[in-house]
């Protein structure tokens, strides 16, 4: 994404040169068609450009399904719970970028009647195994670290209530990406475990993140989505507890950084 030197913009100061003329200089403060609303609509007005522009510079990315073979490096255990068709998206050269092979299962303890009412993310294993991910191209995750190319683990982990994370995300929920070759159980891992394996995929002292979206419609098709400045593919997955089986959704988004990193 182009970055935008907003060191460039014009300083919006309603007393300032920019500032809109009043026919009525003089006279008491302007209601709603005055000056200083102006100024703060201009304002808004920029920001939204910016946005929109935002999205203009995002990927031109394609997606599809199909059979793959995973690759090389990946344990014989997990290998077992991983469907046999691919999630693949392309660049507008048709280069790969990066192949994602979901669980057959989501892990869960939820009850019948929260399967049938729907899962939140929040009532998925966390620290279970999502699926698979092979980056055929760097990729620069929602924090803004570049993830070498390379095959990783996908685990779910909550972000921590901390204050260092405040409004850095629209949601809470992140996929965690980790070697394989560090990573080579099926277990469910407790949420400390999860991030040191996962330093190993950045090189420093946070672990690398996928951000998950909570989907506001849902399809069994797979398919990218524009929203909140970002690029996600939704699909569907197979939930199975020892009680009932259901479909939960997934939305994880493959381009698009957090604002405030």
């Amino acid at each position: 994404m182009k970055k935008h030197d907003l060191g460039r913009w014009p300083r919006l100061n309603c007393h300032g040169p920019l500032a809109l003329k009043s026919k009525r200089p003089n006279g008491p403060k302007q209601d709603s068609l005055g000056q200083r609303p102006r100024c703060q609509s201009l304002a808004a007005l920029m920001v939204l450009l910016l946005a929109g522009q935002c999205l203009a510079d995002a990927p031109k990315y394609t997606v599809k399904t199909a059979k793959a073979d995973l690759p090389s490096g990946v344990s014989a255990d997990i290998k077992k719970t991983l469907q046999a068709d691919s999630i693949t998206i392309n660049d507008e050269n048709n280069s790969g970028v990066m192949k994602l092979w979901p669980v057959q299962n989501i892990s869960s303890t939820a009850s019948n009647d929260q399967i049938k009412n729907g899962l939140t993310y929040r009532e998925w294993t966390e620290g279970s195994i999502i699926g698979l991910l092979q980056l055929e191209q760097p990729w620069v995750d929602y924090r803004k670290q570049t993830i070498p190319v390379g095959v990783y683990t996908l685990r779910l982990g909550f972000q921590p209530d901390t204050g260092d994370h405040k409004d850095t995300a629209p949601s809470t929920e992140f996929l965690l990406l980790s070697p394989v070759e560090a990573d080579t159980k099926t277990e469910s891992l407790a949420a400390n475990d999860i991030v040191k394996l996962s330093k190993k995929a950045t090189g420093n002292d946070h672990p690398g993140v996928m951000l998950l979206l909570i989907p506001k419609e849902t399809s069994k098709i797979i398919e990218l989505k524009s929203n909140d400045n970002t690029l996600s593919v939704l699909t569907s997955l197979p939930v199975k507890t020892s009680e009932t089986t259901g479909t939960v959704y997934l939305q994880a988004v493959v381009w698009g950084h957090s604002a405030k990193r």
